[in-house]
């Protein structure tokens, strides 16, 4: 197993979130196995740990701009539910959506009733 360098953390911060979480685990499952051997090695787990460390932070980092954006994205497209809506829908034509529902659902019972396995 080959020592990991800034170079290659620098490589996995410019992936997706997807690549780096990939990237977390890995660095996890090497750390596991570099504490089970009898003769540590403490600078690659040193290494192991800054490279964890930093990756997770750069995985929380992108997760929060990714947040930050979708919340603005939202808020560019109207799409805030706790926001009170300007015009409420009309009760007549709620009565009649309900009158349709009522009688497809009644069609529907009909067609039903017909097929029987």
């Amino acid at each position: 197993m080959g020592v990991v360098t800034k170079a290659h953390i620098h490589e996995y911060n410019m992936f997706k979130n997807k690549d780096l979480s990939d990237w977390i685990a890995l660095i996890k499952v090497k750390k596991l196995n570099f504490k089970c051997q009898r003769r540590k090695n403490l600078f690659i787990e040193a290494v192991l740990n800054k490279a964890l460390t930093s990756a997770e932070s750069e995985l929380r980092q992108k997760q929060q701009e990714r947040r930050q954006r979708w919340q603005n994205l939202k808020s560019e497209l109207g799409l805030n539910r706790n926001e009170s809506c300007d015009r409420p829908w009309p009760t007549q034509s709620c009565e009649e959506l309900e009158k349709d529902i009522d009688s497809f659902l009644s069609k529907l019972k009909v067609v039903n009733s017909h097929i029987q396995r």
